[in-house]
């Protein structure tokens, strides 16, 4: 299972100068973006590493899973929401590419995780040697107001921890503050054995 982004979101969860006045940077002097360039770097960094931590898209974008093989009846996508299945496409070991269209799939999803399956009932075969490219758009939508608060909160947080500690060797940074933990809690999937 590979999973890429088509496209990278437009905007971070938290907004450039919402972050800069957050760490309180050129308070008392005009503000010449001499920053801007590092401080969206934390902000995209932040927003991976706690992406990566609840298996969520911040910001809606396109993105593609690549298969051998299906799961079952129903395949798990790795991340969610999902708000669109766009396209699923079978490869086959020549490179020839046979298209069925999003609306030919059914989405599940509840808020930890999303799947899909055939309206018809099963899954195309995937061709000998070939693979399945699952298209689809992830994330709680465009803008950084359609990211819940909390989860706002969250890159707000390890984003300065970031602006915090660079020039620092490192030690202790790959924890996560206890404060991100916390706000992360809730969207965490939980495990039954």
């Amino acid at each position: 299972m590979i999973l890429n982004e088509l496209s990278p979101p437009a905007v971070t969860p938290v907004p450039l100068r919402e972050f800069a006045a957050h760490l309180r940077l050129a308070s008392g002097f005009e503000d010449d973006g001499a920053e801007d360039a590092a401080l969206e770097l934390y902000l995209r960094a932040a927003t991976s590493a706690i992406e990566a931590r609840i298996g969520k898209a911040l910001i809606s974008r396109r993105m593609v899973l690549q298969l051998t093989g299906w799961a079952g009846m129903e395949q798990p996508l790795p991340i969610c929401p999902v708000t669109e299945l766009v396209e699923l496409r079978l490869v086959d070991d020549a490179g020839e590419v046979t298209t069925v269209p999003g609306t030919d799939l059914s989405l599940s999803q509840d808020r930890f995780c999303a799947s899909f399956g055939a309206r018809a009932g099963t899954l195309p075969a995937i061709p000998n040697g070939g693979r399945a490219e699952v298209v689809f758009t992830a994330g709680f939508g465009p803008e950084a107001n359609a990211v819940p608060p909390d989860l706002r909160q969250a890159v707000t947080i390890l984003a300065a921890r970031y602006f915090e500690d660079r020039g620092r060797d490192g030690v202790g940074s790959a924890v996560l503050p206890f404060g991100v933990l916390s706000l992360l809690q809730a969207y965490r999937r939980i495990r039954v054995s």
